[in-house]
């Protein structure tokens, strides 16, 4: 949004600042279907699989790329459903900012799709 507070360095130039929490709902909103169907990948692979709770760490660059995503538990990460939730957050893409690249981790909670 326009209204957002702009921030000021020292030489009076403003600074984009990495994505916050909303931008990150957003992207994951956006990358909800692909989500959604590495669950139903997984589904068809293992019927009795019911959820999975992950965390997941994200890098992103300051052009808003993300450059590196972490699953943990460890075992998701090797697993298929794993490789499929790593490349469907891999696409998730930010508005470009300043600064370092940023670092955000938060819990994924990933459901057998409902019939």
């Amino acid at each position: 949004g326009d209204d957002d507070p702009v921030m000021l360095t020292d030489g009076g130039q403003p600074v984009r600042p990495p994505p916050d929490e909303q931008a990150l709902k957003k992207g994951l909103f956006e990358q909800q279907a692909a989500l959604l169907a590495c669950a139903e990948a997984e589904h068809r692979r293992n019927p009795g699989w019911i959820e999975t709770k992950a965390t997941a760490s994200l890098v992103v660059e300051t052009t808003g790329k993300v450059k590196q995503v972490e699953l943990g538990p460890p075992a998701l990460g090797k697993s298929k459903l794993g490789q499929c939730v790593r490349t469907a957050l891999g696409k998730l893409q930010f508005e470009a900012f300043d600064g370092e690249h940023f670092a955000v981790a938060f819990p994924l909670l990933l459901t057998r799709p409902r019939k």
